[in-house]
C-alpha cells in the first residue's frame, strides 16, 4: 500500500495521533527550561529509585534496600529501560507523548463502535485535555496505564465475536495494566472472561508479596491511604480538628499496635508488613460510624469528578504560586465564608477554578445523558460497553476518591468519561435539531 493510499485510508487516525503528540511535545518544549522535566514530586523520585534499584540488584527494592511493596513493578521496569540506555530522561516524556497519540487513536477506534462523530469528539477531548498534556510529560504511571487499558478495551471490542479464542491478548493487557496501577485490580472482576488470564500476569507478584510480607495484596497503597488519609480526615471532620492533628493521632495509635515501631515513628510505613496494622487502626474508627463515613467519603469524592485541576498544573509549572485552599473540606464543613474568600482572594485562582470547574461539570452532565441514552439502546453490545465504562469510572472514583481525591486520578479514566460525554453531546444536538 502506497503512502497516499495509506494516508487516505487512515487519515483521521494519523491526524489524531499527530495532534495529540504535537501538543504534548510543544508543551514539553515550552516548560523544559522552567522546571525539571520529567520530574514531579516524590512519586517521580520513588519510581526512579525503584527502577535504579532493580537495575542494580535485579530486585524491586526501596531506596534503603528493603523490598518494595508500595509501587507496582511495571512502570519502574518501563523506566529502567530508559535509564539503562539513555542519558536524559526527557526521552520518557517523548515516549509517553507517543503513547498518548496511540491512546487517542485507540479511543477513536473503540468509539467507532458507537458512531464516527462521537468517536471524533471523544478522541479530540482526550487529545487536548490539559491534564493529559501535562501528565504525559512527567514521570507518573497514568500515561502507560491508559495506553494498556485502552488497548485492552480495543482488543476486547474487536474480538467480541470470538471472546474465548481471543481472551489471551486482552487478558494479558489487563494484567499488565494492573501491574502498572493497582486500581486496575478493580476492573478484573468487571470482565470475568479475562479474569484468569489477568490473574496469571499479576499472580506471581501476589505470591512474591505473600512470601516477603505475609500478605497477598498487590500493594500497600490501599492500607496506607486508609490509615493516613481516609480515617484520620474523617476523624478531623467529625471532631472539628485540623487534619494534620488527626494524622498525628492515628500515627500514635499505629505505634501502639504495630511491632515495627521505629519505622512508624519515622513515617516509613509504605510496606505491606505494616498493612494489617494500618487496616486495624483505620477500620477500628470507621466501623463505629459507617453511615457517616459513607456520606463523608461520597462528599469528598466530588473533586474526582468536578475539580478543575488547572490550579495544580499552574503551580507545578510555576505559572501561579498562590497555594490553593481545600475547597472540598470548606464546603463539607459548611464554611461558606471561607469558601467564598478562598475563591475571590486571587483573580487567577478564581479564573482557573471557574474554567476547569465549568468544563468538568459540563463533561459530567453530558456523561450522564450519554450513559442513559446508551443504556436504553436496543443494542446489547452497546449496553454492555456502557456498563463497563460506568463501572470503571465509578469503581475508580470509589477507590481513588474520598480524602485522597485528586484530579490526577481522574485522568486514568478520563477517556471513558469523554466517550460517554461525546454521546451526551450528540444527544443534546439531536434534541435541539428536533
Amino acid at each position: 500500500m502506497g503512502f497516499w493510499r495509506f494516508f487516505k485510508k487512515y487519515h483521521v487516525e494519523i491526524l489524531l495521533f499527530g495532534a495529540a503528540f504535537s501538543v504534548r511535545i510543544l508543551f514539553l518544549i515550552a516548560i523544559m527550561y522552567r522546571i525539571p522535566v520529567p520530574f514531579i514530586g516524590s512519586d517521580s523520585q520513588s519510581y526512579i529509585d525503584t527502577a535504579k534499584g532493580f537495575l542494580a540488584t535485579g530486585h524491586f527494592i526501596n531506596a534503603d534496600g528493603a523490598p518494595n511493596s508500595y509501587e507496582m513493578p511495571a512502570y519502574p521496569l518501563f523506566l529502567a529501560f530508559f535509564i539503562r540506555f539513555f542519558a536524559d530522561l526527557k526521552i520518557v516524556s517523548v515516549v509517553q507523548g507517543v503513547l498518548a497519540g496511540i491512546s487517542t487513536v485507540l479511543l477513536y477506534r473503540i468509539s467507532l463502535f458507537i458512531t464516527k462523530p462521537i468517536a471524533l469528539t471523544g478522541a479530540l477531548l482526550f487529545a487536548f485535555d490539559p491534564a493529559g498534556i501535562f501528565y504525559s510529560n512527567f514521570i507518573v504511571t497514568e500515561p502507560l496505564f491508559i495506553f494498556f487499558i485502552l488497548a485492552f478495551l480495543f482488543f476486547l471490542i474487536t474480538r467480541r465475536d470470538a471472546l474465548l479464542s481471543g481472551a489471551c491478548v486482552p487478558g494479558v493487557l489487563l494484567g499488565i495494566a494492573t501491574m502498572i496501577r493497582p486500581v486496575g485490580e478493580i476492573l478484573l472482576p468487571a470482565v470475568l472472561v479475562f479474569y484468569l488470564v489477568g490473574l496469571a500476569v499479576v499472580g506471581p507478584w501476589m505470591i512474591r508479596n505473600k512470601i516477603l510480607f505475609g500478605g497477598a495484596e498487590l500493594s500497600a497503597v490501599a492500607s496506607w491511604q486508609l490509615y493516613h488519609s481516609h480515617a484520620p480526615h474523617f476523624y478531623a471532620y467529625k471532631n472539628g480538628i485540623a487534619e494534620r492533628d488527626a494524622e498525628r493521632l492515628f500515627q500514635e495509635r499505629l505505634e501502639i499496635v504495630d511491632p515495627y515501631k521505629e519505622e512508624v515513628r519515622r513515617g516509613n510505613v509504605g510496606s505491606l508488613r505494616h498493612a494489617p496494622y494500618m487496616w486495624q487502626v483505620g477500620l477500628d474508627y470507621i466501623r463505629q460510624y459507617p453511615f457517616q463515613f459513607g456520606f463523608f467519603h461520597i462528599a469528598k469524592t466530588a473533586p474526582f469528578f468536578i475539580s478543575d485541576g488547572l490550579r495544580q498544573i499552574a503551580r507545578d509549572i510555576k505559572l501561579h504560586a498562590v497555594p490553593s485552599a481545600n475547597l472540598g473540606s470548606l464546603a463539607l464543613r459548611g464554611n461558606a465564608k471561607g469558601l467564598f474568600n478562598a475563591l475571590i482572594k486571587d483573580p487567577t485562582t478564581l479564573m482557573l477554578f471557574s474554567v476547569g470547574f465549568l468544563f468538568w461539570l459540563g463533561i459530567n452532565i453530558m456523561m450522564v445523558i450519554g450513559s442513559v441514552a446508551l443504556l436504553r439502546s436496543p443494542n446489547s453490545a452497546l449496553r454492555a460497553l456502557t456498563l463497563f465504562l460506568l463501572l470503571a469510572i465509578l469503581l475508580t472514583a470509589l477507590v481513588a476518591g474520598g480524602a485522597v481525591a485528586h484530579p490526577r486520578y481522574r485522568y486514568s479514566v478520563s477517556p471513558f468519561m469523554f466517550i460517554l460525554a461525546a454521546v451526551g453531546l450528540s444527544q443534546i444536538r439531536m434534541r435541539r435539531r428536533g
